[in-house]
């Protein structure tokens, strides 16, 4: 019997030794597994190599086809779901959020969310009637919605238009929906709408053609790996609608090279880092065609910091109760983050928008919240005329 015995198991395929990349789906989900290993049991983990942009997929090996499209984004959207479930299971949540919310984080949030809030009172001032209501809907929740109900109270010629604004609330955190409502019951005396979806995606699905003035975000959509979420917000936004939303963008997940150096920065063992150069080989190379601008070299920078001083704050903790984070995010600058939006059928030219909005006084828009650098950018969007 083991003399005439077959040896049935699968080695994983590489992209090195295909000349090329994997298209096959089960391929690709053999060379994720492979992957984990590395930073299998480490504090700070990677997590699936679904979850980066997929337009950077082919630069870790990865190749995005029609007929694969569907289980890989499928597969990515479960990744991230499984992040919130995991820690749900645990009862680790509400530290998890709490070890990966810097000081920085929280106040550059907080502007943005202010940035936002401003430019909200704004067009909303230009497109009253003294009549219209205007429905929002808050994606995440950083405090936008308080900061919007806080610039339409903070000026006089708009605080009537409180009496006819609805918001909606979407987060995955019940507790998050719930203090995002008290906040605005106990400021305002408003009433909001919650509406608690692990994929905020779920909640646009349901939601009507033109059914909001208003959608706004920060901090959210760089847990998505492609741009399809754009086509069903455009969908969702009334035609004379504006996206406002705040992001992390960086460059640092878009190339296994920049990973590896991330990895090795932070300490990781030789062990690890071989099997890492291993799996990509000729792809741990930096590759040609994309030059990154100084503002976004620096956010590379920023965010390699950022993941430091995390891993920091866990090696103070000790091993015991420690939360477990995963890295990988659908990160993108934020020049990518406008085509995409160009793409969806959104217009971001400053000028246009402005004319969209005669009445309003629009403050410069994409706007950096960090000195020089793209990690953190509000952008404004409309639908294209």
């Amino acid at each position: 019997m083991g003399d005439s015995s077959e040896d049935t198991s699968v080695k994983t395929k590489r992209p090195k030794e295909q000349g090329g990349l994997l298209s096959s789906v089960e391929e690709i989900k053999e060379f994720d597994k492979e992957f984990w290993e590395v930073t299998k049991g480490l504090p700070i983990r990677s997590g699936s190599l679904l979850k980066v942009p997929s337009s950077s997929y082919h630069r870790f090996g990865i190749k995005l086809t029609p007929e694969n499209r569907p289980d890989l984004i499928s597969a990515s959207e479960r990744f991230y779901r499984r992040d919130i479930e995991e820690n749900l299971e645990r009862e680790m949540l509400h530290q998890t959020e709490e070890t990966e919310e810097t000081k920085q984080k929280r106040e550059v949030e907080r502007k943005m969310s202010w940035v936002i809030g401003d430019s909200v009172r704004e067009t909303m001032h230009s497109l009253d009637d003294g009549t219209r209501k205007f429905r929002i809907v808050e994606i995440g929740m950083r405090e936008i919605s308080s900061a919007i109900a806080g610039e339409l109270y903070m000026h006089q010629e708009t605080r009537a238009l409180l009496d006819r604004v609805e918001f909606h609330l979407v987060d995955w955190s019940p507790t998050a929906l719930l203090e995002a409502r008290t906040m605005l019951h106990r400021l305002y005396g408003l009433d909001a709408q919650n509406h608690d979806f692990l994929d905020f995606g779920d909640f646009l699905l349901k939601s009507a053609d033109r059914e909001f003035d208003f959608i706004v975000s920060v901090g959210s959509f760089h847990h998505k790996s492609t741009p399809d979420f754009l086509l069903e917000i455009k969908r969702c936004l009334k035609d004379d609608g504006i996206l406002l939303s705040g992001e992390w963008y960086s460059a640092l997940w878009h190339h296994p090279y920049t990973l590896y150096k991330l990895l090795e920065v932070m300490g990781t063992d030789e062990r690890r880092l071989s099997m890492f150069a291993s799996l990509f080989g000729e792809l741990l190379s930096p590759s040609p065609g994309w030059v990154a601008r100084q503002e976004e070299v620096k956010a590379i920078s920023e965010h390699t910091d950022y993941w430091l001083k995390i891993q920091s704050e866990l090696n103070a903790m000790g091993s015991s109760g420690r939360p477990r984070l995963y890295m990988l995010k659908a990160n993108l600058t934020s020049r990518e983050y406008s085509e995409n939006l160009r793409s969806a059928g959104f217009e971001t030219d400053l000028e246009k928008i402005k004319t969209a909005f005669p009445k309003a006084t629009i403050s410069d828009l994409p706007r950096s919240m960090l000195k020089g650098s793209d990690f953190a950018v509000v952008t404004a969007a409309i639908k294209r005329r």
